[in-house]
């Protein structure tokens, strides 16, 4: 029977090896436990594994007279008491993690460093006995006999385990039972392990129940990281819930809010003819009381979304090239008014080594700087405060800026310091009470400065005075100094550049999937008399290239189906060496050796810049092709707009200097604005559908196309949110799609209202034919009973059959309306706008 279950033991000693060892594997690949951690439990795996199998080897070798028997026997049993303190000690290394990490504890540990203290000299006395037969002997027949000092290698394990025991009891109500269960096992059952294992000779109790609760410790972490995991989760919930509510609120708030600043603003210019003096100033008083109070709550609201964009994850940098000089002049502008009314000093120091072009995201450096200005008027009474902008350093292409402002205002006490860039914190309320505002606008700013990688912080003496200082890094697109900043501006002068060579022998293919991209070189090219050959995409521009010879290739990078990458592998495999210049709309610090190892030559940003793309063509066209301008060419000609469309320049969302910067000249302008028009509905339809259908990288595509195409007539701040959309898309984030993609069909399809005088200047050589009365009703009706089974594809079938007939403008209105509604695939107000036709 003895046999019996000696050879069981052997057995199990070996299974429970093993399941230790892949418990290791486990453990490694563990992510929710932290890399000390996860260590530790390794360290003590690895050890309780390797202990069972050296205690196995010591029963195996045990008897058997030979040299290899004798030397097994002694290492196996010195293996056997060395990683046994092993355990102990790195079991006192993770009590230590979970006190001071878990239960937030830094006294009353010293015991835990007492444990480690004795493993290493339990450790230290283990090696004295392998020289002395201190703990135990090998006796003539191989057997393991226990000697004089054998109690001691049982002292230090056992009071490592009573120092761990004290622990776990002291704090048993911070543990949880969750908790204070299985440290509580890891110390009682080897103890009571040990004990009986002093009376019980040949049974390996002890060891096998440290690697047991080993296994058992692991599960247990498994299962509290599990509950931490739910609990992370629910509280990331409740956070998203409340982020979403503030924005909504937010959203909601503002319509009557601007109602409020609209009907007040209508009251401040009301006629004060035959009104009585006192009653008129009055009304103008309690007017700006409205004025001054629903700015402020405009401002609290903006404040809100932000947070609420920031807490969410969807606040994302949307960067571009921008002027350092535009940059500071739109400051300080804003702030001077502001600084005059309060009657303050506003003192500047411009660094002139600053780069004039950067790259980064100028929206969010200036609400920062501004914000941290407008607090120094607010909280300087007397004085005045001082604006810094220099370059710390300069390195490659990164430059890293300073901006200081520094007041003579209140300043702040040391121990308000920490409390400055908290949400909602307002600091020294008795004194500051009659200075408005809810202190969201500096943690906005500490977290718009993380998410660029800059520092933001504030030195002050209180009732003396503060100075905040922003430090960020900034790519450098242009890296000739500003010089002298001055404030007054000299008139600046809008337009394209006008082109200077003459290349009536080059042969130029142009390939874009966005027939406005090719617009806009044509027009900077037409001056130029350059031959160009228009392409729509890669396996066209491969066929033209087999028919003709070009002399360089204007290829962008992203298009549906085959992209400039894969198009100038093509081109390079059939052996073509033309010069190949990448067009995108993305900028790129290093673009040229991006686009280099792919087989292009070069690059251009999108929108093309005339010089930039001059410049091109004189890099890799041969000098001989090319001949320089010496007529002059009347500006006028590429800046003023045809008296017809001088209403363009009044059209809110468009910038026409800047479109017709970026598309070459008036006429390409004209042109692009036009086709941008015409286009509203069907982008739209490609944008929406691939939305529809998750086709995320069609998606991206045309959103990015829509970037470039927003940008060259003038619509900026549509172009921004293009970029942002096409980030989101490229990293994946459906979230912020889900959030932003209504605000873009609904922002794109404002175009069509903004620039419906276009339809106005065309009825007038609109010669089709008047639909009939009973075509209509059919029409109607067919619709009805489409959009009741929701048949998008019928729906559109129809309303291009309409398209061929003119329409009085009552039905013409309704099936505009209609056609929006169907954009945003809202068969509900489809089917309301359907019933109250048939109605009328």
């Amino acid at each position: 029977m003895k046999e019996f279950m000696l050879s069981a033991q052997l057995d199990l000693m070996l299974f429970m090896s093993g399941s230790c060892g892949v418990l290791i594997i486990l453990t490694l690949s563990t992510h929710t436990l932290s890399h000390y951690r996860r260590h530790i439990l390794v360290v003590m795996e690895l050890a309780a594994t390797c202990l069972l199998l050296f205690d196995r080897n010591a029963y195996r070798f045990r008897g058997v007279m030979t040299d290899t028997g004798f030397a097994m026997v002694r290492l196996s049993n010195y293996m056997v008491f060395a990683l046994t303190l092993v355990c102990g000690m790195a079991f006192s290394m993770y009590l230590y993690d979970v006190c001071k990490n878990d239960l937030k504890l830094t006294d009353n540990l010293k015991r835990l460093v007492v444990c480690n203290l004795l493993g290493w000299i339990g450790e230290a006395m283990l090696v004295i006995s392998q020289f002395t037969g201190l703990y135990y002997t090998i006796d003539n027949t191989n057997h393991y006999v226990r000697a004089p000092g054998f109690p001691i290698s049982y002292f230090f394990p056992l009071s490592i385990a009573m120092l761990q025991f004290t622990i776990i009891i002291q704090f048993r109500k911070m543990l949880g039972f969750g908790k204070f269960f299985p440290l509580l096992l890891f110390t009682v059952v080897p103890f009571l392990a040990s004990i009986i294992q002093v009376f019980a000779y040949g049974l390996s109790l002890t060891n096998m129940s440290i690697v047991g609760l080993v296994v058992l410790l692991y599960v247990f972490e498994i299962i509290n990281m599990n509950k931490l995991q739910r609990a992370k989760i629910e509280a990331e919930r409740a956070n998203t819930a409340k982020s979403r509510f503030l924005a909504n609120m937010s959203h909601e708030i503002r319509t009557p809010i601007n109602t409020i600043m609209g009907m007040d603003e209508m009251i401040l210019r009301e006629d004060a003819t035959n009104v009585p003096k006192p009653y008129f100033m009055s009304i103008m008083g309690y007017a700006m009381d409205i004025r001054m109070a629903s700015e402020s709550l405009l401002g609290l609201i903006n404040d809100i979304l932000d947070i609420s964009k920031i807490e969410s994850g969807k606040m994302h940098l949307v960067e571009q090239e921008y002027s350092e000089e535009e940059l500071l002049h739109g400051i300080i502008t804003m702030i001077r008014v502001k600084s005059n009314e309060k009657d303050l000093t506003f003192e500047l120091d411009i660094d002139k080594e600053m780069p004039s072009v950067l790259y980064g995201d100028m929206s969010k450096v200036k609400q920062i700087v501004l914000n941290l200005l407008t607090n120094a008027v607010k909280y300087t009474e007397e004085g005045g405060f001082k604006l810094t902008a220099k370059v710390l350093d300069k390195r490659n292409s990164i430059c890293k800026i300073r901006y200081e402002v520094k007041d003579s205002g209140i300043g702040v006490k040391p121990e308000d310091l920490d409390k400055l860039f908290t949400a909602f914190e307002r600091l020294d309320e008795a004194k500051n009470s009659s200075i408005q505002g809810t202190g969201l606008g500096l943690d906005i700013s500490r977290q718009f400065t993380e998410l660029m990688g800059g520092k933001l912080w504030c030195e002050s003496v209180y009732g003396e005075g503060s100075t905040f200082i922003l430090e960020i890094s900034q790519r450098v697109v242009d890296f000739t100094p500003i010089g002298e900043f001055k404030e007054k501006r000299d008139e600046i002068t809008a337009g394209p550049y006008i082109p200077k060579l003459i290349a009536p022998d080059v042969k130029v293919l142009v390939v874009d999937d966005n027939e406005m991209n090719l617009s806009v070189i044509n027009g900077l090219l037409k001056i130029t008399k350059v031959d160009i050959t228009d392409s729509t995409s890669g396996e066209d521009c491969l066929k033209k290239l087999d028919e003709s010879r070009y002399d360089i290739v204007f290829l962008d990078h992203m298009m549906p189906g085959m992209d400039g990458i894969e198009t100038v592998q093509k081109i390079r495999e059939k052996g073509i060496t033309i010069p190949v210049v990448a067009l995108t709309a993305n900028y790129s610090e290093n673009g040229e050796e991006f686009y280099k190892q792919y087989g292009f030559d070069g690059y251009l940003p999108k929108p093309v810049d005339g010089k930039t793309l001059e410049d091109t063509i004189l890099r890799f066209i041969p000098k001989e092709k090319i001949s320089i301008r010496t007529e002059d060419i009347n500006p006028e000609d590429f800046t003023e707009l045809p008296e017809n469309l001088s209403w363009l320049k009044d059209v809110d969302g468009v910038s026409v200097d800047e479109g017709i910067k970026f598309s070459g000249g008036v006429d390409s302008f004209v042109f692009s604005i036009r086709l941008f028009y015409d286009t509203i509905y069907d982008n739209l339809k490609v944008i929406s559908g691939a939305y529809r259908e998750r086709n995320l990288k069609l998606y991206t595509i045309k959103v990015h196309a829509l970037k470039s195409s927003a940008r060259i007539i003038g619509a900026t701040e549509l172009s921004e949110l293009c970029a942002a959309i096409e980030d989101a898309g490229n990293k994946n984030d459906t979230a912020f799609l889900a959030e932003n993609h209504d605000r873009l069909v609904n922002d794109y399809m404002a175009y069509k209202d903004k620039l419906k005088k276009f339809e106005e200047m065309e009825k007038e050589d609109d010669n089709r034919e008047m639909i009939p009365l009973d075509i209509l009703s059919d029409a109607i009706n067919a619709l009805t009973e489409l959009v009741s089974t929701m048949d998008y594809d019928g729906v559109e079938m129809v309303l291009d059959q309409l398209g061929e007939y003119k329409m009085p403008d009552k039905e013409k209105n309704i099936i505009q309306d209609f056609t929006m509604a169907k954009k945003k695939f809202d068969w509900d107000e489809m089917e309301k706008i359907l019933d109250t036709a048939l109605n009328k």
